[in-house]
């Protein structure tokens, strides 16, 4: 990127999402929410995470369906419609919330997928449609509201456009291919496989360069400084620590590999949502008749507005007026039902309130923040007892969730301390970090980030010859694998990276594939993975390996045989892994290579043992003239 290019970010959150662009060279970032008519000096806040669509005629749009909304307004139409039996697009419209916590270990099903186009998102309704399908559509509807805004601060015709999009530290390489094949379908970029024209930056670490860029208000980095960024969004929460390496220019090791669970504040919504059924449950038709209603948006949207600003000690009022409108609840009944929730309850539970109010008292507010509370705590902490971060110098709180003065208080009590120089640091604006600092990584290059820990060990498939004089061997014969010629090999796992070491950003592994004769028309390799140490043989008892990744590569037959190699570029250390393919006798890149990413939330949790003809010789390379097509998912070790 150079002077006068364009980067527009986009942060498409589990629960609130953003928009931001800013021109190279100079100072000044514009923040945006789609379907909003604020200029970036009055965002605030993100807005909600919900995509309404409408089906319409195949000629109409793609797939017959349209984005007809997003964000805060998308579910009030969405309702209006519904309510509405005169409103003839009440039948045709779909809503979609929270669907990208589908993308976080396995979704529903949890269960690993082998491709993009097989997770689904459920709609508000019950409605089912590709996963895929309905990311890119809020991508591409939020994309074109950013080019009709950069259109108005481009000063050169010619300026380029780069597109970052953010993703969460803790996903998996196949969460990250899924937002990139998402992107791509949206238009973002012409080719999936373009590492220039789209980059993917990691949530906290978008939200670091956020953090250093304002400085905080305590003083600059050093070199030696560690600090620790605890990102809190809605679905998921994400903690990244680095080493300040260089403050001038900024360079950042990571000490450790991402960490984090689901513990975002919609586990706060869902407490909250629980008090409310078990309080109306007992009045004639209770949340059954609520659900889907005006009148239950209303009281979440009050609720929405109110959670990140709780305090300790701080009760609150609920209104529920429409609510015992449409329950048809008289004064005498809701008293009723306060003294039915009250009394089996200790009296700092107790609901108060007059008439059409709810009074939460402080302990039960308090209740529903405690569970979230109370998972982030421990994984800060099982982090902090770690050698690497015993001497942090600093945490800083990003993420909307981070806006709770519940959620500052606890992690300031628990950790803050003068004591051992550590401090933790709350973000102005805790909720736009993320977005602002995916614009800076976009500017600024990569160049932040020098360094990642490897969450797992990768590697590849290597085969060796049956050794009837080597006694290792000789105790696996049966895991031998006879090939095309007749002789017999051995699979053995060769690692490349290994888990917890220091990979540097731009990593590049280099791996030959070589056709072993005339009439082969693919070769390819398979990238694995292990959590366990010591992997050697594939087929022993106990070693659990899953592939994550698939190169399938076409032999170019116009060339003789000994030149028709390929080499595999396999690079490491970035925010995603990237793997390229070249000719080997003139360096061509090959732009038909497929390159399949895998789902690896859990290669633990495979076991057993794989048997059957396999046609790939000593160097991994596919020895047959048609490509072997076993489930990479059937629970097995390779």
């Amino acid at each position: 990127m150079q002077a006068g290019d364009i980067v527009a970010a986009i942060d498409l959150g589990t629960s609130r999402t953003a928009y931001a662009y800013t021109v190279v060279g100079r100072e000044h970032i514009w923040l945006g929410v789609p379907d909003s008519p604020d200029d970036d000096r009055n965002v605030e806040r993100k807005t909600l995470t919900a995509v309404l669509m409408q089906r319409c005629d195949e000629d109409e749009a793609e797939g017959g369906w349209r984005v007809a909304g997003f964000g805060d307004t998308a579910e009030e139409d969405y309702l209006t419609a519904k309510a509405d039996e005169a409103d003839e697009d009440r039948g045709s419209l779909v809503l979609f919330k929270f669907f990208k916590m589908e993308l976080y270990q396995g979704g529903r099903e949890q269960r690993a997928r082998m491709d993009v186009d097989e997770p689904t998102a459920k709609a508000v309704g019950g409605e089912v449609l590709p996963m895929i399908f309905v990311v890119s559509k809020a991508i591409e509807y939020i994309k074109n509201q950013i080019l009709d805004r950069v259109s108005m601060i481009a000063q050169e015709d010619d300026a380029r456009l780069m597109w970052v999009v953010t993703v969460p530290a803790i996903w998996s390489n196949f969460g990250k291919r899924f937002m990139r094949a998402a992107s791509h379908r949206a238009g973002l970029i012409a080719d999936e496989n373009d590492m220039q024209g789209l980059k993917l930056c990691l949530e906290p670490e978008a939200a670091c360069l956020a953090v250093e860029s304002s400085n905080q208000g305590v003083g600059s980095w050093h070199p030696g400084d560690k600090i620790m960024v605890l990102d809190c969004g809605g679905g998921t929460i994400d903690i990244t620590s680095h080493l300040v390496e260089s403050s001038d220019p900024l360079q950042l090791s990571e000490l450790a590999e991402p960490c984090g669970g689901a513990w975002g504040s919609s586990i706060v919504d869902t407490r909250f949502k629980a008090f409310l059924q078990e309080f109306f449950d007992n009045a004639s038709g209770g949340m059954t008749r609520l659900e889907g209603t005006h009148e239950l948006f209303a009281v979440t949207v009050e609720w929405e507005r109110q959670k990140t600003r709780l305090a300790r000690g701080a009760s609150l009022r609920v209104s529920i007026g429409d609510i015992a409108d449409l329950l048809e609840l008289s004064p005498r009944e809701i008293e009723e039902l306060r003294k039915f929730h009250n009394d089996p309850k200790p009296k700092e539970l107790h609901v108060g309130g007059t008439r059409r109010n709810l009074v939460l008292p402080p302990a039960l507010v308090e209740s529903f923040f405690r569970g979230a509370i109370t998972a982030i705590k421990d994984e800060v902490g099982t982090q902090l007892s770690t050698p690497d971060l015993h001497d942090l110098c600093y945490i800083y709180m990003v993420g909307g969730f981070c806006a709770s003065p519940l959620l500052q208080d606890a992690i300031r009590e628990e950790f803050d301390d003068p004591g051992r120089d550590l401090k933790v640091v709350v973000a102005p604006r805790p909720g736009l970090a993320v977005v602002t600092g995916a614009a800076l990584f976009g500017a600024r290059g990569t160049g932040a980030f020098v360094s990642r820990k490897a969450r797992l060990t990768y590697g590849v498939r290597g085969s060796r010859r049956f050794d009837h004089n080597d006694p290792e061997h000789v105790c696996r014969e049966e895991q031998a694998v006879v090939l095309g010629d007749g002789s017999r090999v051995l699979h053995y796992f060769r690692p490349v990276v290994e888990k917890g070491g220091d990979v540097p950003v731009g990593h590049v592994v280099e791996k030959p594939l070589v056709p072993m004769h005339e009439a082969q028309v693919f070769v390819g390799l398979h990238l694995l993975v292990t959590r366990q140490e010591a992997v050697l043989y594939l087929k022993d008892v106990g070693v659990l390996v899953q592939e994550i990744a698939s190169v399938r590569v076409p032999v170019d037959h116009a060339v003789p045989l000994r030149e028709r190699g390929v080499e595999v570029r396999m690079e490491f250390g970035g925010t995603e892994i990237a793997v390229s393919c070249y000719k080997q006798h003139d360096g061509d890149k090959l732009l038909d290579a497929k390159v399949d990413f895998l789902e690896d939330f859990d290669p633990g949790a495979l076991e057993g043992d794989v048997d059957g003809d396999d046609h790939r010789n000593t160097n991994g390379v596919y020895d047959g003239e048609d490509e072997p097509n076993p489930s990479p998912y059937s629970r097995q070790a390779y």
